[in-house]
C-alpha cells in the first residue's frame, strides 16, 4: 500500500464527516474520536480542549454580562465577537499542522510566520482593551473585550479544525496521484 495512501486512511478516521474524495460513507462520532486520539499529536488536541472549555465559559460570562448592560451593548459585543473570530482564524496559523510519517499522526510546528502572528497575537491580546475602547464607549469596554477574547477562542477552534481538514484533504488527494 502507497504510504501517502495509509496517511489519508488515518486522516480520514479523524475527519470522517468531511465528504470522503473516494466516496465512502461519513465515519460516526466515536470513529472520528477514536481517530483523533490515535492521529492527532496530544497536544493539539488539549490545545483544543482549553480553547473549546475557555470559549464555552467566556460565552456564558459575555452573555450575563449583555443582561447586566444596557441594550446598545450587543451590537458592539456582537461585532467584537465576530473581530475576534477572524483574529483567531488568523492567530490559529501560529502553528503550521503537517503529518509525521514516521509517528502517524498530525503536529503543530512553529516556524517563523507562526512566531511572527505569535508575537502580534501577544501584542494584540496586551493592547485589546485600549483597541476596544477606541470604538465602543467606556461602559460597555469590558463585555466588549471578552467578547473578542470568546471570539478569539472560537477563531483558534474553527481555525485548527479547517486546518485539519484541509491536510486531510491534501493527502487524500496525493493519495490518488
Amino acid at each position: 500500500m502507497n504510504p501517502d495512501c495509509s496517511n489519508a486512511v488515518a486522516l480520514r478516521s479523524i475527519l470522517g464527516a468531511v465528504e470522503s474524495p473516494d466516496g465512502r460513507a461519513p465515519l460516526d462520532r466515536q470513529a472520528r474520536r477514536e481517530g483523533a486520539r490515535r492521529h492527532v499529536h496530544r497536544k493539539i488536541r488539549l490545545r483544543l480542549r482549553i480553547y473549546a472549555l475557555v470559549f464555552s465559559v467566556l460565552l456564558v460570562v459575555v452573555i450575563v454580562e449583555l443582561f447586566i448592560a444596557s441594550r446598545t451593548a450587543i451590537l458592539p459585543a456582537a461585532v467584537s465577537l465576530a473581530g475576534g473570530i477572524v483574529v483567531g482564524l488568523v492567530a490559529s496559523r501560529m502553528f503550521r499542522l503537517q503529518w509525521d510519517s514516521a509517528a502517524k499522526n498530525v503536529v503543530g510546528k512553529l516556524d517563523v510566520l507562526g512566531v511572527v502572528i505569535l508575537v502580534a497575537y501577544i501584542a494584540f491580546s496586551i493592547f485589546r482593551s485600549r483597541l476596544v475602547g477606541l470604538w465602543v464607549p467606556a461602559d460597555i469596554v469590558g463585555v466588549c473585550s471578552l467578547a473578542v477574547v470568546d471570539g478569539l477562542m472560537l477563531g483558534q477552534v474553527m481555525g485548527t479544525v479547517g486546518g485539519l481538514r484541509e491536510l486531510y484533504k491534501r493527502l487524500a488527494l496525493q493519495s490518488r496521484l
